[in-house]
């Protein structure tokens, strides 16, 4: 058994270091289409979009975060001009994103890049996380926002982000960052 001095130590890093992996900015990567612009249109509408997850859908989870990924996107929409309209939209939006366990090596690295490269730490705090709560808990989610034209299918923009959260009220809170993140060059409408 450790001794309470060195446990309280081990508590407190990994708690520094949970915090520290949350503050971290989320990869996100954005595409546009290089002869055609979705700023010269001015309408949108939603298409099926999905979350895969591990094992069998938590339906009542799955609907809640799907509504906060449709309700983030279409405010960073609307609030860069375009409107929503199910007759006649120019533009379709749809998403996909997929849910998994975060594997021990992985959560681990998130942590290298907050407390640096000194494998013998890692290496010790690792040791000790596997049993832990935090890891079991942990689910990293890619999600992947695709804008279409409705006239002629073509592929106009795309966003993909991933991240991680360890309760549902996380992810419902890091998917509004992720996606005001994803959309801060999104094109606004032109005049």
């Amino acid at each position: 058994m450790a001794a309470p001095g060195i446990a309280v130590r081990i508590a407190a890093l990994v708690a520094v270091l949970a915090l520290a992996a949350c503050a971290s900015t989320p990869p996100v990567r954005t595409e546009s289409a290089p002869a055609d612009s979705v700023a010269t249109r001015r309408t949108f509408a939603w298409d099926e979009s999905r979350i895969s997850w591990p094992e069998p859908a938590p339906v009542a989870i799955d609907a809640e975060l799907r509504g906060v990924v449709r309700d983030a996107v279409g405010e960073q929409l609307v609030k860069r001009g375009y409107e929503e309209r199910a007759a006649q939209p120019e533009f379709i939006v749809s998403f996909h994103a997929t849910v998994r366990d975060l594997p021990a090596n992985e959560f681990c690295m998130i942590r290298n890049r907050v407390i640096g490269t000194d494998p013998s730490a890692l290496v010790e705090v690792c040791r000790i996380l596997p049993g832990a709560r935090i890891e079991r808990d942990l689910k990293k989610g890619t999600l992947i926002v695709f804008v279409v034209d409705r006239a002629h299918g073509a592929l106009l923009w795309q966003g993909v982000a991933e991240d991680t959260a360890s309760t549902v009220r996380e992810a419902r809170e890091r998917i509004r960052g992720v996606v005001a993140k994803m959309f801060a060059e999104f094109p606004e409408r032109a005049p």
